[in-house]
């Protein structure tokens, strides 16, 4: 390119039967096309030096190609992402790394399974369908109604919803406003996978308790969620996320 040759994507020189070394006419000018090659940009069919741009009067540079010298590229995209304007778009050129989490110990690894997942540069979470497949499931529940969860939560979320109804405080719970439990996602503002992406985590009275927030999630509730293993946000200190239950101990119910 730098001598003033043409690059142009083998799909491209495929689609238009244009072979290496054939002339081309871009913009009214000529052009040798001096080599067949993808650069994983999408979108991209011929790359041509500045120099050339220049006298072909194509609009100026708009774009950037980072290296992040690392395996995975999907931390700087993160970060771009965060740094650039809304309509910029962000785009990987090669695939995010396949991440692997699962809880320690092998009867924990047994029934929830091993997750893997990659994160896309917008921060989706993008879960392996397999395991999906084989630990989400939907059912109903006390309270709340029908919930999509990982299977292994729903012993101990149906032991600890019948208490709370046996003591008088199914009233404390407000189904409309249960939030979702499986949700593919980071934590927010952190790059850690949240428990709703293994489906062992759920969200309650949202309407009052919003994170960042003591909220007023009856003491009760929380008592009795905590007896039957699950983790509350509202004791996070930092980020107190009172809406936000999450499995922390697999009992044998």
């Amino acid at each position: 390119m730098a001598k003033g040759y043409a690059a142009m994507s083998y799909g491209a020189a495929k689609r238009l039967g244009v072979p290496l070394g054939a002339k081309v006419t871009i913009a009214g000018a000529p052009l040798e096309v001096g080599a067949l090659a993808d650069t994983g940009l999408p979108d991209v069919d011929v790359v041509v030096s500045n120099d050339v741009a220049n006298t072909l009067s194509l609009p100026a540079p708009n774009a950037v190609v980072l290296s992040g010298g690392k395996d995975d590229p999907t931390p700087l995209a993160l970060g771009v992402r965060k740094a650039v304007a809304n309509s910029a778009r962000v785009d990987l050129l090669r695939s995010p790394a396949q991440h692997m989490t699962f809880f320690n110990g092998a009867d924990a690894k047994r029934r929830l399974g091993t997750l893997t997942y990659q994160v896309q540069p917008d921060g989706k979470v993008v879960v392996d369908a397999k395991w999906v497949a084989d630990f989400i499931v939907t059912q109903p529940v006390p309270i709340i109604g029908r919930m999509t969860c990982h299977r292994a939560l729903f012993p101990q979320l149906t032991k600890a919803l019948n208490e709370i109804v046996a003591a008088g405080l199914a009233d404390k719970i407000h189904p409309e406003q249960y939030q979702g439990c499986y949700w593919p996602k980071l934590i927010e503002d952190s790059d850690h996978l949240s428990m709703h992406a293994w489906g062992l985590a759920f969200d309650i009275n949202t309407g009052t308790n919003q994170r960042l927030t003591h909220g007023d999630m009856d003491p009760g509730v929380v008592a009795i969620f905590k007896k039957w293993g699950f983790r509350w946000g509202g004791d996070w200190k930092d980020t107190p996320d009172p809406m936000h239950f999450e499995l922390a101990a697999l009992l044998n119910v």
